[in-house]
């Protein structure tokens, strides 16, 4: 039995009761909750937990316990069924923790008690922590999303209500005064500074434990492939590292990450997840097991373990909480090991709708005036992660019907769809862009989508085919619409040929919204509107900026929306000036004069209506 602080402080003021019989994680979350201003009690087992609590009715009861799953000595269902008996200790509120997503469905439903996997962030367990420790707060089945403690809460289908007694003591009230002869709370040690106390420090859960061999295995062992692969024998599915890697991928999906990057540092294996286009770092991990963790990826992905200094590519499928994606990894040697960068590709997501993307009637309307066009070329503009091929692939299903032959050249296919014939590229055996638009073009299309225009030849080919009986859909990275006419010309293609084909130009880009739960009301800084004209700081004196939430997991943003300029070329003066070679800029003046939303307009509309703040559009409006 051990204590990390007397009854007394426990009292004086909130009392977590941690029973675990692995010692590292008893430490984690001591640290973690002295963080908070709680004591803690520990126990290894059941067993020696009730012997701490004494006698129902004449001893302490604590205000949370947080509770092992699987223990040797006493399971934690068995101490749960006899604190539920207890007088005392029937409706204090409990935490269970377990290991994994897919060990979680397979526990019991248990009344009052809150599931929490333990490969969580810290921001999910203070949460859990806090809201439980308010009073009337209601415990979620599972690791349901928690609800901020409001003090009135109703019964919904499938979710457990429980009243937990009036005295606790809510946490942002004042502490009371703690015992004087209480010894200090533990402090936190230096590894959990402002940017991972919200992150799962595992280095601190793992590094020095004396139950590392049985965490891990006996020792840090290296993964080696399956039976059927040169370099070893087959590796168990419950292999500690497997299941730690399968965490990361549930954790990525649950939070909708579009990237999980896994990057080998000095000290540490850092995982970050791209959330809503931001970075955001969520697992630690001991630099002993980062060989480990980037040697399963790669065996999942079919690349070769052993090579170690040139880049490589792979890719495999996984199927999470009822979410099927396909996850493209890249490898990239480093000064401290290797770097994994993976894209999740979701396949469940169903093609957005034009409207959707493009609310402005103005530019709704000339996207659909193009779609209608059975010849021409239109390009979608903008950098990687823009959006482009979520636009496109709108387009493909407005002019999805059975009269007509849809079909793409792609690199990747990212989400398939129901009557468009997909071609991916496949650059390994030659079948690269250009050859395959050229055998697509016997293929009697309609409209033929190109996944990206890299080179003169894939260009001049599209426009030909746009010049000869087809609509032609693709995508080109410049930074707004009038440099794609720039773009062309310097990849070799002629002005006549331009004015010929292409109908229409979408530059776009994809900005965070603020969260509408947290949003908060500010005065335009003086440092903010120096790049802001007179009639936009008119427009732009009271803005909204982030705060953070429970809902927005403390970032302050929540989703993400397009932001657009839509240049038509259907207009005589236009023209003109494309055939005479005009200055970007001049071609840019002259599509404002006909009607154009620059990009600069479109986000700053965004931030006079409060839907994203000014710090968010800057990263647009000085590009544009």
């Amino acid at each position: 039995m051990s204590t990390s602080s007397s009854y007394g402080a426990a009292r004086a003021t909130r009392c977590v009761f941690v029973i675990d019989d692995d010692k590292s994680i008893r430490n984690l979350l001591q640290t973690l909750l002295s963080m908070e201003g709680h004591s803690v009690l520990e126990a290894g087992d059941g067993r020696e937990a009730l012997e701490l609590l004494g006698r129902d009715g004449e001893a302490f009861v604590p205000d949370l316990f947080i509770i092992d799953a699987a223990m040797p000595v006493m399971g934690g269902y068995e101490l749960i069924r006899r604190l539920r008996a207890r007088h005392d200790t029937r409706s204090t509120p409990i935490i269970m923790l377990t290991a994994t997503e897919k060990k979680m469905q397979e526990l019991i439903e248990v009344e009052g008690v809150l599931f929490m996997k333990k490969f969580c962030s810290n921001a999910e367990i203070f949460q859990a922590v806090r809201t439980l420790l308010v009073g009337d707060a209601p415990v979620r089945s599972r690791a349901e999303p928690l609800a901020p403690p409001s003090g009135e809460y109703e019964t919904d289908k499938g979710l457990e209500i429980v009243r937990f007694p009036a005295k606790v003591v809510p946490v942002d009230a004042a502490p009371p005064t703690a015992d004087p002869h209480a010894p200090e709370p533990a402090p936190a040690p230096s590894g959990l500074d402002d940017e991972s106390t919200m992150d799962l420090n595992l280095k601190s859960l793992l590094s020095g434990s004396p139950d590392l061999a049985r965490l891990w295995g006996a020792g840090v062992r290296s993964i080696e492939p399956r039976s059927g692969a040169a370099g070893g024998p087959p590796v168990s599915d419950f292999s500690p590292v497997i299941q730690l890697v399968e965490c990361v991928f549930e954790d990525a999906i649950r939070r909708q990450a579009s990237d999980i990057h896994i990057e080998s540092k000095q000290d540490c294996l850092l995982i970050r997840f791209r959330i809503d286009g931001a970075l955001q770092s969520l697992y630690r991990l001991p630099s002993e097991i980062k060989a480990n963790v980037i040697a399963r990826i790669k065996i999942i992905s079919n690349l070769d373990v052993s090579e170690k200094r040139l880049p490589q590519d792979g890719r495999f499928s996984i199927q999470r909480g009822g979410v099927s994606a396909e996850i493209r990894v890249n490898t990239l040697a480093t000064m401290h090991g290797e770097k994994i960068v993976m894209r999740i590709l979701r396949r469940t997501l169903s093609p957005k709708k034009l409207c959707e993307l493009f609310p402005t009637p103005e530019d709704l309307k000339h996207i659909e005036t193009a779609l209608k066009s059975p010849t021409g070329l239109i390009l979608v503009t903008g950098p990687t992660g823009g959006g482009k091929t979520t636009t496109l692939y709108a387009m493909l299903q407005a002019l999805n019907t059975p009269s007509r032959n849809l079909m793409t050249v792609e690199d990747p296919i990212e989400y398939p769809l129901d009557g468009v014939t997909q071609v991916p590229v496949q650059s390994q055996i030659g079948f690269t862009f250009e050859k395959i638009l050229r055998a697509v073009l016997r293929q009697d299309p309609n409209v033929v989508m190109v996944g990206e225009i890299r080179d003169g030849e894939t260009a001049e080919i599209a426009m030909k085919a746009a010049m000869t009986g087809h609509l032609v859909l693709s995508t080109l990275h410049t930074n707004n619409a009038p440099m794609a006419i720039y773009r062309l010309t310097t990849m070799g293609i002629r002005p006549h040929l331009i004015v010929s084909a292409l109908k229409l130009v979408v530059a776009q880009r994809l900005i965070r919204l603020l969260c509408p739960h947290c949003k908060e009301k500010a005065e335009l800084k003086a440092e903010e509107s120096v790049d802001l004209s007179k009639s936009e700081r008119e427009r732009l004196k009271d803005t909204f900026v982030p705060r953070g939430c429970e809902h927005c997991q403390g970032i302050g943003y929540h989703g993400r929306r397009s932001v657009n300029e839509v240049m038509s070329l259907e207009s005589h003066e236009m023209r003109q000036m494309i055939m005479d070679s005009a200055n970007p800029d001049v071609i840019r003046q002259q599509a404002m004069k006909e009607g154009m939303i620059t990009l600069r307009q479109d986000v700053l509309r965004l931030v006079a209506a409060g839907e994203t703040s000014l710090s968010e559009a800057m990263s647009i409006y000085y590009v544009d």
